[in-house]
C-alpha cells in the first residue's frame, strides 16, 4: 500500500475520439510526453489505469528511462481494468466522454491518497504539494473556468482531482452508473458530472494545478503554474516555445478530425 501516488487513465475503446486524437498518430506521443514530464518532477509512483487494448509499458519504452518501467523499483505501474460505460448514450457531440466512467477505477488503487491527472497535462514543476493541500478531504479539485460564458459556478474539472481510494466508494459510484442506465439519466460530461454530484462539498485547489484554455487566451504564469491542461498541439506558440516539447511531435490531420466528428453519430 502506497501512502501517496499519481494515476492516469490510458484506454482504447469504441467511443469516438476528440480533437483529432488518434492512437495511430498523436495519442502515444501525448501519453509519453505526460509521463516524461511528470516523472521529471516527482519520485512518487504513477499508476496507469488501462484496458487490455493498451500496453502502457510498451508505449513508454524508449520514451522514459527503463528504470522507471522495469524491475522491483519501477515507478510506473500498469493497473488493468475493464472499460466502464453507461447504458445510456451521451449527447451526440459529447460521446467522446462515454468511456470516461472507467476513471472510477482509481478508487480501487492500492494507495491511501491519489492525485488523478488526465494525460493531456503538462507538468511544469512538481505537483507533490497537491496532496498536503488536499489534506484529509475526501475529494479536492480545481473549479471549472467558464470565461466564454462569462460566469463561474462551483463545478470542478475532472482532469485533476485528489481522492482517497475506497472499495465501498468505488462500488457506490459504479452502482450509480448502473442506476443512471436504468433511469435513462444522461450525463453530458460522464464521470465529471457524476463526481460533482457525489461530492458536493469538494475542497477547492488553486487554479495553478489545472490551468485550462490557454489556447483561447486564458492567462498562464510559468513562474507559478504547476500543470497546464492542454493538448500539446493546441498550445499557444509562445507557450510551446518555452516548454520542453519537441517540434517533431505529430499533430492531428484534417482527416483525423473529420472522421472523429462523424464517429459521434453512431
Amino acid at each position: 500500500m502506497h501512502r501517496k501516488c499519481y494515476a492516469t487513465l490510458c484506454i482504447r475503446s469504441d467511443s469516438p475520439g476528440q480533437g483529432g486524437r488518434t492512437w495511430a498518430r498523436t495519442e502515444p506521443n501525448m501519453f509519453g510526453l505526460f509521463v516524461q514530464l511528470l516523472l521529471n518532477h516527482t519520485k512518487l509512483p504513477l499508476f496507469v489505469v488501462h484496458n487490455d487494448a493498451v500496453d502502457p509499458i510498451a508505449v513508454l519504452d524508449g520514451v522514459v528511462s527503463p528504470r522507471h518501467l522495469h524491475g522491483p523499483h519501477a515507478q510506473v505501474h500498469p493497473f488493468e481494468v475493464d472499460v466502464l460505460k453507461s447504458g445510456v448514450r451521451g449527447p451526440i457531440l459529447e460521446r467522446h466522454y462515454e468511456s470516461m466512467f472507467t476513471k472510477l477505477h482509481v478508487w480501487q488503487l492500492p494507495c491511501r491518497q491519489v492525485a488523478y491527472l488526465d494525460y493531456d497535462m503538462l507538468a511544469l514543476r512538481s505537483p507533490d504539494d497537491i496532496f498536503d493541500l488536499c489534506g484529509e478531504a475526501p475529494l479536492c479539485a480545481v473549479n471549472e473556468l467558464h470565461s466564454q460564458e462569462n460566469f463561474h459556478r462551483r463545478y470542478f474539472n475532472g482532469g485533476v482531482f485528489v481522492l482517497r481510494p475506497s472499495n465501498a466508494t468505488y462500488q457506490g459510484l459504479v452502482d450509480k452508473v448502473a442506476a443512471d442506465a436504468r433511469n435513462g439519466v444522461v450525463r453530458r460530461f460522464a464521470e465529471q458530472d457524476l463526481l460533482n454530484e457525489a461530492y458536493p462539498n469538494w475542497k477547492t485547489l488553486p487554479r495553478r494545478y489545472d490551468v485550462q484554455n490557454t489556447y483561447s487566451g486564458e492567462p498562464y504564469d510559468l513562474k507559478t503554474d504547476v500543470l497546464i491542461h492542454e493538448k500539446y498541439w493546441y498550445l499557444p506558440p509562445a507557450l510551446r516555445a518555452q516548454l520542453p516539447i519537441p517540434s517533431s511531435l505529430p499533430e492531428p490531420t484534417w482527416l483525423d478530425r473529420v472522421v472523429q466528428f462523424f464517429g459521434h453519430f453512431w
